[in-house]
């Protein structure tokens, strides 16, 4: 696992830039095939989430409390994004043009899609059946000070 944490405070940061950094120096420490991108403070509810390789690109927070458990649009893919070493390099990563929350996700989408990386559904669950499933997760935005490791440069 390599976690990466902004340093600046409160001022606007670009997650993209943040993402695409990591990536790039977990792969100058690490041989992998696969890289799931997690935001910190969404954790599994069921343990048959399966954090695999898939042959494409797959988000697997299409259910989330918050959200009551209900995917927001097609090409939602924040939250949580595995996918292939390879696709990632393929759609150049993510967006360094987003500054603060948000569109960098959406953008992702957009580049999965337009490079026609993923020729079947981004997303993996049943969305048309929205409830508590093997791919839901509970936001601990409340909790996240309390597990301080979480929030550290590790590898």
């Amino acid at each position: 696992m390599h976690t990466c944490k902004r340093h600046n405070g409160n001022k606007i940061f670009n997650k993209g830039r943040i993402m695409n950094a990591a990536f790039k120096e977990a792969l100058k420490i690490f041989d992998f095939q696969c890289a799931v991108f997690h935001d910190v403070d969404l954790i599994p509810e069921d343990d048959r989430n399966m954090y695999t390789c898939p042959q494409q690109p797959r988000h697997l927070s299409v259910a989330i409390d918050e959200m009551n458990y209900k995917l927001g649009y097609d090409l939602l893919v924040g939250g949580v994004l595995n996918m292939r070493v390879e696709h990632y390099k393929t759609v150049n990563g993510y967006s360094n043009m987003y500054v603060g929350w948000g569109a960098e996700d959406d953008d992702m989408a957009y580049r999965i899609v337009n490079q026609q990386v993923n020729k079947q559904a981004l997303w993996c669950g049943n969305t048309n059946s929205p409830g508590r499933g093997f791919l839901s997760l509970t936001r601990i935005m409340s909790k996240i000070s309390l597990i301080p490791a979480l929030t550290r440069l590790s590898h």
